[in-house]
């Protein structure tokens, strides 16, 4: 989930009867309770973006004759196996 300005990126906690609600069959939350699952939800969203590199590699590998032989040889093996 996203955070942003709109009402759509800002999370409801649990409990809200809004459709933008993270989990709405539990019960309501005390407004201290719903401060710390906001954070929560931040500090977990900030640790995934850290952790996990969000890039796209446009490089392009070009394979020598040898490569592409192997790599056929390793299909058409697999390809019989799941064939069978």
């Amino acid at each position: 989930m996203t955070h942003s300005i709109d009402c759509v990126g800002v999370p409801r906690v649990r409990g809200s009867k809004s459709i933008n609600a993270l989990d709405t069959g539990l019960p309501k939350l005390s407004s201290r309770l719903k401060k710390r699952e906001c954070q929560l939800h931040a500090l977990v969203e900030a640790a995934f973006e850290l952790t996990y590199e969000n890039t796209i590699v446009e490089e392009v590998v070009e394979f020598t004759e040898e490569q592409k032989n192997r790599l056929d040889k390793q299909f058409k093996f697999l390809r019989s196996l799941r064939d069978n």
